[in-house]
């Protein structure tokens, strides 16, 4: 059976939705589709501390489990956006679509930068290269491009 693939971010944007304080928040061993799909489950803005008592209890009382076909998501994990978590995610897509895996040096581990623009910049950039461009071509593109009017100057992303 196919898993969607969630990511990291897929889980920070569900829990801001909630109202979790991230700092807090300690794990709870629950596999990724079902700990998502879980999360689409609990009320926005119910706040940390309803979540954490949400988060601990059994499975039968509301706590982390597989949702079944008749539980449905929460009215507002559907439509809940949340601007800074979709910008990252658009990066990382567009960062495997141009600088795929296949064209990293040999031996490499990672592409980790801050982008000396902000990101709106890099995803900028990124989405006007053509698939598999590779690093080299990113980097390039990345300093040859003039930052944009509303990006915050600086590292970070």
């Amino acid at each position: 059976m196919h898993e969607p693939a969630f990511s990291p971010l897929d889980v920070e944007r569900e829990l801001r939705r909630i109202g979790v304080d991230l700092k807090r928040l300690t794990g709870r061993g629950v596999k990724p589709a079902d700990f998502v799909n879980w999360l689409r489950t609990v009320p926005g803005g119910i706040g940390h501390e309803a979540f954490m008592a949400r988060l601990q209890a059994p499975s039968g009382a509301g706590g982390p489990h597989s949702p079944g076909v008749n539980e449905p998501p929460a009215p507002d994990a559907l439509t809940y956006r949340d601007a800074e978590i979709e910008e990252r995610k658009a990066f990382v897509q567009e960062l495997k679509r141009v600088v795929p895996r296949s064209t990293w040096a040999q031996g490499s581990e990672g592409f980790g930068f801050d982008p000396p623009h902000g990101l709106a910049h890099a995803l900028a950039v990124l989405r006007a290269l053509p698939d598999g461009a590779g690093p080299t071509a990113f980097v390039q593109a990345l300093n040859a491009t003039p930052p944009l009017g509303n990006s915050p100057s600086g590292p970070g992303a």
